[in-house]
């Protein structure tokens, strides 16, 4: 790393009009991060808030028993962002390892780092290493020529530019896999008052749309028997969640149904975990929300695979075809079934990245985009990238195209008929 690459800026008093300004510089569209360091700075620590300046909110790896280095992945999605620059608020308080990791990690990403200190003058032991780590063969002099206060780094960058605004999504609350007599009870103990209320409309819509539907059967004259025959049962349950726009509003529409229904003579099981089969039908589009919910993910492959399910549309059989070089070189685009699909700018990090770690395992571009986990030299199979798309999608609250559907159904088929089970109390019938 050359000395013009680093950055040392000093705040004598910690102001908070220096923190914000840098904090106006984040725009990872542009390559640029702002990295808020929680004390006490250590290397895993940073890695951490690099991480999540990066957009990471979901779990990162663990391994039982063992610390997983987090830095090979920091300098991956700092390389796939293309970022430019780091600005590290707060960066007295590093310590050598972590400050020299970090160096060493801008480099690999050709990302130039600002040390912004809230002190006098930069500490001692951070111009040691950074002399170290710079092989300045100028002794500190060079390096010290060029620190600067926030005040004068102010005036000589100007105005930070404007961000263009976007909306970041509220997530849909995690719900309990209680059946309908408790579910309501539960979100209530479990849930803010806020995520209760919006999961409680949900509620009463699907119950209000199932007692519509016995309504309008019992004005046919029909026997109670006769309208809540089996099959019909599962057109009406398709109806609930046909609107719905995440797993979680599905979910809860359906369990508003379920009670609607038990009252009407109809006991209908709905197992929580079988909500991820209504991604069947991708509805979801890569846009920048869907883009954010997926750049919440540490882990190259699930970013990766929910980015191409969106731009593609394609289910996991045609999916796990993909090779490397069925991206393009700017990852603008990517070909596959016959078809070529573009990828928004905003969106490209999140496959970039996956081909980064392909490369870092030896993987050459005719090689598989997604390889088996058991066996690396083998293809992904499409039972394991199903699972992968419901993971992302239960997560994410996106709907991709998991395909979970037996195949050979017809397109009107309702994928969840083959995991719910109806019995008609009056009669004893199961399905």
């Amino acid at each position: 790393m050359l000395v013009d690459d680093v950055h040392v800026v000093t705040d004598a008093q910690d102001t908070l009009a220096c923190a914000r300004w840098f904090g106006r510089w984040h725009d990872l569209d542009r390559g640029r991060i702002t990295v808020r360091l929680a004390p006490p700075a250590t290397r895993r620590s940073v890695a951490r808030d690099i991480l999540r300046s990066l957009g990471k909110r979901l779990t990162l790896p663990e391994s039982p028993g063992q610390t997983v280095d987090l830095w090979p992945l920091v300098e991956v999605w700092l390389a796939a962002e293309q970022v430019r620059h780091v600005f590290v608020l707060r960066a007295h308080l590093l310590d050598d390892d972590a400050l020299e990791r970090l160096l060493t990690a801008c480099e690999a990403a050709r990302a130039a780092p600002w040390l912004i200190v809230a002190a006098p003058a930069p500490p001692a032991e951070m111009m040691t290493v950074l002399d170290q780590v710079l092989l300045n063969p100028w002794g500190d002099s060079d390096l010290r020529s060029r620190i600067r206060t926030f005040e004068q780094t102010a005036a000589d960058e100007g105005t930070p530019p404007k961000r263009r605004r976007v909306e970041e999504p509220r997530p849909w609350p995690l719900l309990p896999d209680d059946e309908f007599w408790s579910f309501r009870l539960t979100c209530d103990e479990l849930l803010s008052d806020a995520d209760f209320d919006r999961v409680d409309a949900e509620m009463l819509v699907g119950r209000m749309i199932a007692l519509e539907w016995i309504e309008r059967r019992a004005s046919q004259q029909r026997s109670r028997t006769d309208a809540l025959v089996v099959d019909e049962l599962h057109g009406l349950l398709a109806g609930v969640c046909a609107s719905a726009a995440t797993p979680g509003q599905k979910l809860a529409r359906l369990r508003g149904a379920q009670i609607a229904l038990f009252l009407a003579g109809a006991l209908v099981h709905i197992p929580a975990n079988a909500l991820s089969v209504l991604a069947t039908n991708a509805t979801a589009a890569l846009d920048r929300r869907a883009t954010t919910l997926l750049r919440g993910f540490a882990s190259t492959h699930l970013a990766a695979t929910g980015a191409l399910a969106l731009a593609s549309g394609q289910p996991p059989r045609h999916l796990r075809a993909l090779n490397i070089d069925s991206l393009s070189d700017d990852v603008s685009q990517i070909s596959g079934h016959g078809r070529l699909y573009p990828i928004p700018f905003y969106a490209r990090g999140l496959i970039r990245a996956h081909r980064v770690t392909r490369g870092h395992q030896g993987a050459a571009a005719s090689d598989p985009l997604f390889r088996a986990e058991q066996d690396p030299a083998q293809r992904i199979s499409v039972a394991a990238l199903q699972k992968m798309l419901v993971r992302v999608a239960n997560a994410t609250g996106l709907a991709l195209n998991a395909d979970l559907a037996q195949y050979g159904r017809g397109a009107d088929h309702w994928p969840l008929e083959d995991f719910v089970s109806v019995e008609l109390l009056e009669t004893g019938r199961q399905r």
